[in-house]
């Protein structure tokens, strides 16, 4: 594509924008107050359909001469003062990508961040089978302009700006990113779109202040995930996509190549056995830990096996695709090196960020809920649930076992995080 800057641009020119209807034109201002941000764009015909695709059109479009890059964000986002500079890291690491700064914790999407967390990566690939999450998003601008003509000319996309930004991203076979972490807060769960059946749509794993920082900078490039485990929250399933054999993920050229499978039928490609899951989940269930959960979660426990099984999975895939990121071990003692490729090999590798896996954590938790209940699901089952998730990653990856996620570390992070925040 022409006018695209080069794989490593020299400057980075970023042109933000903050897209609004004129109903919550006053969210849009207070946002782009924050954020340093000097441009907002408005709904072109308020009084049509709710359409956020409509706006994005004019929102991409609309965009400075000399900008190297396009970055648009809604208006009903939380994102910290210094968010253009943390956003202005990831494109210079991928100047010719789309990247995305927020994932919502039950997509796919947010799955991928979820397990990259687990592995100390910056970036991830974004999924090929799922909409683009478009809430805080930056493309070159050249590529920018060429979104916004297909915009206005499409259709079948019901108003969505994310479907259909897929779909160009798909046809036109441009890489698309994900931040790890996540550096974009979504607020509230009313829209002007028809979402609201979503209910509360949270990130993934959101951390800002300099652990993002440090993690966006430094953290590994995980180029697409080939084993992606992932909660399935409106059927209370685990899930797996699997990209197809000999095809890389960030080799896929369309939704087809991706296959979704339950778990049991999913881990046949992997060492892991079927009665191992389950009995770790009954031997958890047999601990105090496991009682209070129990105790909490009530009648649900068809639920708490699957996402035991989820869990676990996401502990051992992470397990897998750290040690295949650092490829060898050296045994100093015999000079030899050792392939890493099972799970039980990983328990030499450290978690590059504790403090951003335990969020990725967290929200495994509260993203397996169904939509509708999120809002008024009780703290002590969240804890509950939080700490089922934890137990089967840290059985799954040998590595975690060494951390702690009680109650009272787990407030000690977060208040961490909250002073990061301010900073």
């Amino acid at each position: 594509m022409g006018g695209l800057p080069p794989e490593r641009s020299a400057t980075v020119l970023i042109c933000p924008t903050v897209m609004t209807h004129p109903v919550r034109l006053d969210d849009a201002k207070s946002v782009a107050a924050k954020l340093g941000i000097d441009d907002v764009v408005i709904d072109p015909e308020p009084d049509g359909p709710p359409s956020p695709l409509r706006t994005s059109a004019l929102a991409w479009k609309s965009t400075s001469a000399k900008a190297t890059h396009r970055l648009v964000v809604q208006d009903d986002i939380e994102a910290p003062p210094n968010f253009l500079e943390l956003a202005r890291i990831a494109i210079e690491r991928r100047p010719r990508a789309a990247i995305s700064y927020y994932t919502s914790w039950d997509s796919r999407n947010g799955s991928a961040v979820r397990l990259a967390a687990l592995t100390g990566a910056g970036l991830v690939r974004a999924v090929r089978n799922e909409w683009t999450p478009s809430v805080a998003l930056v493309l070159p601008a050249a590529l920018g302009h060429e979104f916004a003509r297909y915009a206005e000319k499409a259709t079948g996309f019901n108003f969505n700006d994310d479907t259909c930004m897929r779909a160009f991203l798909t046809a036109a076979d441009y890489p698309s990113y994900l931040t790890v972490p996540n550096i974009v807060e979504h607020t509230g769960d009313l829209t002007i779109s028809g979402k609201q059946g979503h209910g509360m749509r949270k990130a993934a794993c959101y951390i800002v202040g300099q652990l993002a920082s440090s993690s966006l900078t430094g953290g590994h490039i995980m180029e697409g995930i080939d084993f992606l485990p992932h909660f399935a929250s409106d059927q209370g399933r685990a899930v797996v996509d699997i990209t197809d054999d000999g095809i890389s993920s960030s080799e896929i050229t369309g939704f087809r190549e991706v296959r979704t499978l339950r778990w049991r039928k999913a881990i046949e490609r992997l060492d892991i056995d079927e009665d191992f899951i389950l009995t770790s989940y009954g031997t958890f269930i047999a601990t105090p830990q496991g009682h209070l959960v129990v105790d909490e979660c009530g009648t649900r426990s068809a639920f708490l096996r699957e996402l035991w099984a989820h869990a676990f999975l996401v502990g051992s895939q992470a397990g897998r695709m750290a040690a295949a990121n650092a490829a060898l071990v050296v045994d100093m003692s015999v000079g030899s090196t050792v392939p890493t490729t099972r799970v039980e090999a990983v328990s030499n590798l450290d978690i590059a960020n504790p403090d951003i896996a335990v969020s990725a954590i967290q929200s495994i938790a509260i993203g397996s809920v169904v939509r509708t209940e999120r809002a008024l699901l009780p703290p002590s089952i969240r804890t509950a649930l939080e700490t089922l998730c934890w137990a089967a990653i840290r059985t799954a990856y040998p590595t975690l076992a060494a951390a702690s996620f009680n109650s009272e570390s787990r407030n000690a992070r977060q208040l961490s995080v909250a002073g990061d925040h301010n900073q």
